[in-house]
């Protein structure tokens, strides 16, 4: 059976912000928290519940990596989103999920199942 899951969005773009969000909802899942800057996503990390951070690596020119970090503390999955391809990504990303933009449903459905799975 399908759980649905507590998401905290981060993303810089409003228009692919506003259809990721759409897109989550449409999988069955709940986005509880959504920034745009490093400064509000760093509130959030600390701050939030959620099951899943879906993190987009560029934010405003500047690395998601202190998010992250605040992630990481409180031992939550991430899911890495990037536009600029997965060759060059910094070893901080490497052996987390990384989904490349565009992004459709049907693999960010996948790659959350993978991350946060089914309820037996």
């Amino acid at each position: 059976m399908f759980r649905p899951s507590s998401i905290f969005l981060v993303e810089d773009d409003p228009d692919v912000r506003a259809t990721m969000a759409a897109m989550l909802r449409e999988l069955g899942h709940r986005v509880v928290a959504e920034a745009a800057t490093i400064p509000d996503a760093s509130a959030f990390a600390v701050t939030a519940e959620f099951d899943l951070a879906v993190l987009d690596i560029n934010i405003g020119g500047y690395r998601i990596d202190p998010v992250v970090h605040l992630v990481q503390r409180r031992f939550r999955p991430m899911l890495f989103v990037t536009g600029n391809g997965t060759r060059w990504l910094p070893s901080l990303f490497r052996g987390h999920a990384v989904l490349e933009k565009p992004i459709s449903i049907e693999k960010l459905e996948e790659m959350i199942d993978g991350i946060v799975g089914h309820a037996e």
